[in-house]
């Protein structure tokens, strides 16, 4: 790989990524909000009061281990994982092996310019 693919590949990895973002957030606020509304407009002594924050301690968690999920794969397809050691190149040790050419965990050659 080049250093021009290395960054068009890193491009395109982050324009999907804040469209998932987006997607997870708008989600999430949603929840949020109407969790807020239905435990506002909730009776006294209703369990609804009660269920609806265990049930947001619970999907944060599980939203959080999703996207990490979804990021790994996504760097995979975008062959964004250093090929020895497999740890993802995207994000902040992109400038570090843009500029030296190796993966900055394992410091094998990544990019084929040198």
């Amino acid at each position: 790989m080049t250093r021009e693919e290395l960054r068009k590949r890193l491009q395109d990895y982050s324009r999907t990524g804040n469209w998932i973002a987006t997607g997870v957030l708008v989600f999430f606020f949603a929840l949020l909000i109407s969790a807020g509304l239905l435990t506002s407009r909730a009776p006294k002594n209703d369990p609804i009061g009660f269920i609806w924050p265990v049930i947001m301690l619970v999907i944060m968690p599980a939203s959080f281990f999703v996207m990490y999920r979804v990021g790994k794969r996504r760097s995979r397809q975008h062959s964004l994982t250093c090929p020895h050691c497999g740890r993802v190149l995207a994000g902040t040790p992109a400038p570090i092996v843009i500029a030296s050419g190796r993966c900055c965990y394992c410091g094998h050659a990544v990019i084929s310019d040198l």
